[in-house]
């Protein structure tokens, strides 16, 4: 706590008052006092000097404007208009008749403080001018706290921010160990800010099943890669006693619900192949429409499942999709965050372009469809940012019987 005004100067002495007032603000600041601090050396300062009614500050912090007064019925209502006024006019200041004077304090165009007295008699020239430069001292010792507070802030997030995409990153299969039957191919481009992206591969021990999987936790930044840790944690410690894809992924329901208590949700199609007998079982818990290619039969979306995933404490009925693989499959899927790009003219890509496209490219080699599939996004998207990861997950399928 700084030591507030004492009384070591005669009023009377302008000299030493605004002296010994310079003084003590400086104190103040080199010792770092907060701002009620500064704000309590400025208003007694002014008081010893000036004798106003009522000494009032707005101030803008990191957390919002605050209003600093000795009056203490004083509150932000009833300087709001009169803020937003000084913003837009960038007057000097404001004196009425009947005592009142209102100075603005300004950073680069910027409003930064305001400053109300009331019942004040400024005559002389001197003495308004030093109520002007001690206003714009201590404001601008604030605003430089707030900025100061503010970097500290952003360094901290970007420290955040950087733990969360090595979470992110730890999480993604950095390699994918093929099968004879199954092998896997993906694209990921992330978004300037941490998404909620994810996706995995993995067999089961001692069983005939490997799972995939592709989920999109919705938001972005620390608590997306949170729980999108949370996910992957629980999917893997659920499929140690698998049984069927209904019973894990109630597991995962569970999960992510208590997780977050229904604040977030998360999109998900999940696999699994059983090796032995060729079968394909699946659920879409609101996820974009994987899209099922064969080369004799063509194209299928997987649509069957049920609702995301961390809304509701328990699911809604589970409609598992069985596809029996008779002959080499790739399955294409994807996030949201293809569907939903743009380019310049503000057109989306759509499930439509992303059907057309898959159709063009040679099938069975999903290397080869990896790369046209990132091409394209680029030349679609053109010189505009995306609005959101886009990951990309193929599967191909070769069968017991066709297995090169």
């Amino acid at each position: 706590m700084v030591p507030i005004y004492e009384n070591i100067a005669d009023p009377q002495d302008t000299y030493n008052n605004q002296l010994f007032g310079l003084m003590k603000i400086t104190e103040a600041i080199n010792e770092n006092a907060s701002i009620t601090d500064l704000f309590e050396i400025y208003k007694n300062s002014i008081e010893r000097y000036y004798e106003p009614g009522s000494v009032t500050l707005c101030v803008n912090t990191i957390r919002g404007m605050k209003v600093l007064s000795s009056d203490p019925t004083k509150t932000w209502s009833d300087y709001a208009s009169a803020f937003k006024k000084f913003s837009e006019k960038k007057s000097k200041f404001f004196r009425s008749s009947n005592g009142e004077i209102f100075i603005p304090v300004y950073h680069k165009k910027e409003l930064i403080s305001l400053v109300h007295l009331e019942q004040i008699n400024v005559q002389d020239s001197t003495r308004f001018n030093f109520l002007k430069t001690i206003t714009n001292f201590v404001a601008i010792a604030m605003e430089n706290k707030r900025l100061f507070k503010l970097r500290i802030e952003q360094e901290n997030y970007k420290t955040q921010l950087e733990l969360a995409r090595q979470i992110q990153h730890s999480l993604m299969p950095q390699y994918f160990s093929d099968t004879r039957e199954l092998e896997f191919k993906t694209l990921y481009i992330p978004h300037s800010e941490i998404g909620g992206d994810y996706f995995d591969f993995f067999h089961i021990e001692n069983s005939n099943i490997s799972i995939f999987c592709i989920a999109d936790v919705a938001g972005k930044g620390i608590p997306a890669a949170l729980l999108m840790a949370n996910l992957q944690a629980s999917l893997r410690r659920l499929s140690i006693n698998y049984s069927d894809l209904t019973t894990l992924l109630k597991g995962l329901n569970k999960a992510v619900y208590e997780s977050t208590k229904g604040d977030r949700l998360v999109t998900l199609f999940i696999g699994a192949y059983d090796v032995i007998k060729n079968e394909l079982q699946y659920i879409n818990a609101g996820h974009p429409y994987p899209i099922l290619q064969t080369r004799a039969q063509g194209s299928c979306y997987l649509k069957k499942g049920t609702t995301p995933i961390g809304i509701n404490e328990t699911l809604p009925e589970i409609s598992v999709g069985r596809e029996i693989i008779k002959d080499e499959t790739v399955i294409f899927s994807y996030t949201d965050g293809l569907e939903e790009l743009r380019n310049n003219k503000g057109q989306m890509m759509g499930y439509h372009n992303i059907l057309s496209t898959l159709h063009k490219l040679p099938f069975g080699n999903i290397e080869m469809i990896t790369e046209n599939m990132k091409e394209f996004i680029e030349k679609f998207k053109e010189n505009e940012p995306i609005g959101d990861d886009i990951t990309v997950l193929l599967c191909k399928i070769k069968p017991e019987g066709i297995v090169k």
